[in-house]
């Protein structure tokens, strides 16, 4: 994986991307994912998006399985003091699959919670 942040006077933005690869019952699987967020500088606010694919070579003659997807994610941080590792936020999100083997995609929405200390 590599990972590259860029500080400006908006705030942080932080590019992830990862590769992987390896087998699933003898059937090679790769995966892949890439990923932009940014951090307001009041460090109360965030947001995320995300693209994720995974492909598997099911052989055979059979069409190979593909799964994409994409994700958008917004964060309120209720205390962001990294130095004291004391983190609390919450976030709001929405999964969309742009691509399935196995039939049409869906969409899921999240609400998650995390604390720290």
């Amino acid at each position: 994986d590599a990972r590259k942040r860029f500080d400006s006077v908006a705030g942080p933005v932080s590019l992830l991307a990862e590769l992987a690869a390896g087998e699933d019952e003898e059937d090679a699987v790769l995966s892949g994912l890439g990923q932009a967020d940014w951090l307001h500088p009041s460090r109360r606010w965030g947001a995320a998006a995300q693209y994720r694919q995974l492909w598997q070579d099911v052989g055979t003659g059979a069409e190979n399985a593909v799964d994409e997807r994409v994700a958008g994610v917004l964060t309120y941080y209720l205390r962001n003091d990294v130095g004291n590792a004391s983190l609390h936020w919450i976030a709001l999100g929405a999964e969309r699959q742009t691509r399935a083997s196995d039939g049409p995609g869906h969409t899921v929405f999240m609400v998650q919670y995390y604390r720290y200390w």
